[in-house]
C-alpha cells in the first residue's frame, strides 16, 4: 500500500517525498523521490507528514523509532490495519494530530476508496492535507465514529476478495456447463469488470435498479436470481461473511 500511495503521489505531481524502508524501493520511485532511507538514524531532518505503511505487527518498533523527528505540528497518517487512534497516540511522547486510514486493494491502480478518521489534534490543514494525499488514489470517506473501522475493513478492506471468489465460482461452473476453461475464465471475469464500468457509469441507478433492468420475466437471468434469492440465501452468507470479517477486526 505505501508503493501504491507513492505512485499515486508522484503521478499527481508531488515528489518532496522521502521513503524509510529497509529494502531498496523500485528505481521507478526512487529516480523520482528526494530520497531513502534504510534506517531511522539517516534521517536528520523534520517533515509536514508521516505517513506510517508497515505492518501492524512492527508498528510500535517503527513509531518509536522515530520519536526524535516528530515534532508537535507533525501529522502522522497511518493506514496499518488495526491500529487504532488511541493505540497509535501511544506510541509517540507527545499529543500530536493523528490520522487513521483504511485503503483498500484497488488503491493500487488509483481505483480504491478509504476511510479516514481523525483525532482531536487535528485542525482544518490536517484534514486538507490527508484529503489531498488519500484522494490521489481514489476516493475518500470521513468518519467520527473509530468503531465503524471494523465494519469498513469488513466491507471495502476485505471486500475485492469477495469478489474474487465470486470469479472463481462463476468460472467453475461455466466449466462444469460444458465451457472450455479460458473460455468460462474471460467470460466471468469481463461480466465482472464491465458491470463494475457499469455501476461507475450510472452511480444514478441503485444496484437493485440495475439488477431489476437486466432481469427479464421468464428469462434465464431470472431462472438464476431465484436459486440465488430463494430464501434470501445468498444475502445472509454475505451478511454472515461480512459479519464474521468484522469480529476478526476487532479481536484483532
Amino acid at each position: 500500500m505505501g508503493s501504491a500511495l507513492v505512485r499515486g503521489w508522484l503521478k499527481n505531481g508531488l515528489n518532496n517525498i522521502s521513503i524509510l524502508t529497509p529494502d531498496t524501493p523500485p528505481k521507478n520511485i526512487t529516480g523520482k523521490c528526494q530520497t531513502w532511507f534504510t534506517s531511522p538514524e539517516e534521517i536528520h531532518q523534520d517533515f509536514d507528514v508521516i505517513v506510517l505503511a508497515v505492518k501492524p505487527q512492527i508498528l510500535k518498533n517503527v513509531c518509536e523509532s522515530l520519536t526524535s523527528i516528530v515534532k508537535d505540528t507533525t501529522l502522522i497518517l497511518s493506514v496499518a490495519a488495526g491500529k487504532s487512534l488511541p493505540v497509535l497516540a501511544e506510541y509517540f511522547p507527545k499529543m500530536i494530530p493523528i490520522i487513521r486510514t483504511m485503503p483498500n486493494l484497488p488503491a493500487s491502480i488509483g481505483a480504491g476508496v478509504s476511510v479516514c478518521i481523525s483525532n482531536s489534534q487535528c485542525q482544518k490543514h490536517h484534514i486538507d492535507i490527508a484529503e489531498m494525499l488519500i484522494s490521489s488514489v481514489g476516493t475518500v470517506e470521513w468518519i467520527t465514529d473509530e468503531h465503524l473501522m471494523d465494519a469498513v475493513t469488513a466491507v471495502s478492506g476485505s471486500g475485492p476478495a469477495y469478489l474474487f471468489h465470486l470469479l472463481e465460482s462463476m468460472t467453475k461452473a461455466g466449466i462444469v456447463c460444458g465451457l472450455p476453461k479460458e473460455l468460462s475464465k474471460k467470460l466471468a471475469r469481463q461480466t465482472i469488470i464491465g458491470s463494475a464500468q457499469i455501476l461507475d457509469a450510472r452511480d444514478e441507478l441503485t444496484a437493485t435498479q440495475l439488477r431489476e433492468n437486466v432481469t427479464s420475466k421468464g428469462g434465464t437471468t431470472e431462472a438464476a436470481l431465484n436459486v440465488l434469492m430463494k430464501n434470501d440465501v445468498f444475502s445472509t452468507l454475505v451478511e454472515e461473511a461480512i459479519k464474521s470479517a468484522k469480529k476478526r477486526s476487532e479481536e484483532l
